[in-house]
């Protein structure tokens, strides 16, 4: 494989990697003419790729859904594993691309495979709500797909009010993600988080964190929830590859509990030890 040169990314494209400024996707590519493709982010600690496997197994259903053709398992953690090597980023965010191709019918889809620095967040998040809903009915529900705008839209809202993420509701009013993140919250002392069906994408840190609350005893459901009951839940959290546990400080207006004891503290706590036993000393 070729190695890093004069400081350059390196990013692999169907099983090469070459310098950023040597990537060559056409034009014509229907992932760049209309958003179709999928892709998944993921985690690096010290150099060591997070959950690779769930991260695989979720972009082979995304590219079900779309009728793309995904990696095989082996493929996609060696992609992942060369391409952080030969950018030499211990503490990173990690891009695998899934692209159509050019051809509608196309089965030579284009793989990438790209690295950044893991981004720094503060300690607590403040979210606000937006008047945009998911769909959780769109024959798109559940995928994790290259069309982003409606949640780069949804953020310039929140940010030019204060927040640093977006939560939708879905058609039905219920309470379903946000815009890079699921969420969890504490309503009526239970620990709630919407089920799939309310079309939120079934996050890997959300799946993590529904084991380990059974795990270790802390009762946590799936149930569908209004948008009030969140925006006036007791404390709250958003959860993602990036973001891990991230405790919500405020909803729109409304204060949440951050303390260290608070269910949510406890969640963050047992993430945290997962990490740190998934990964050899």
């Amino acid at each position: 494989m070729n190695e890093v040169r004069h400081n350059s990314k390196m990013i692999w494209i169907n099983g090469k990697l070459l310098p950023e400024d040597e990537v060559r996707i056409s034009p014509l590519d229907r992932g760049f003419l209309v958003g179709e493709g999928v892709f998944e982010t993921l985690r690096s600690y010290n150099g060591h790729p997070f959950a690779t496997k769930l991260h695989w197994q979720r972009l082979c259903d995304s590219s079900n859904i779309l009728a793309l053709t995904p990696p095989t398992e082996s493929v996609f953690i060696f992609a992942v594993k060369e391409t952080l090597r030969v950018n030499g980023i211990k503490e990173a965010r990690i891009r695998v691309s899934l692209s159509r191709g050019i051809a509608p019918d196309s089965a030579e889809n284009i793989m990438t495979v790209s690295v950044m620095p893991a981004p720094l967040w503060p300690t607590t998040s403040v979210v606000s709500t937006v008047p945009w809903t998911r769909n959780e009915r769109s024959p798109l529900a559940g995928a994790k797909c290259l069309s982003y705008a409606e949640n780069t839209v949804a953020l310039a809202y929140v940010k030019a009010r204060g927040a640093d993420e977006a939560i939708f509701s879905n058609t039905r009013g219920e309470v379903c993600e946000g815009s890079t993140s699921n969420v969890f919250f504490v309503h009526e002392n239970q620990l709630v988080t919407p089920p799939l069906s309310s079309g939120c994408l079934g996050g890997i840190t959300r799946t993590i964190v529904l084991n380990l609350c059974r795990e270790h005893g802390i009762p946590v459901e799936e149930t569908s929830s209004t948008m009030q009951s969140f925006v006036a839940s007791s404390e709250a959290f958003l959860t993602s590859t990036t973001r891990e546990v991230h405790p919500i400080s405020r909803i729109d207006d409304q204060t949440k509990n951050c303390f260290p004891d608070s269910i949510t503290g406890q969640v963050a706590a047992l993430f945290k030890n997962f990490i740190h036993q998934s990964f050899p000393s």
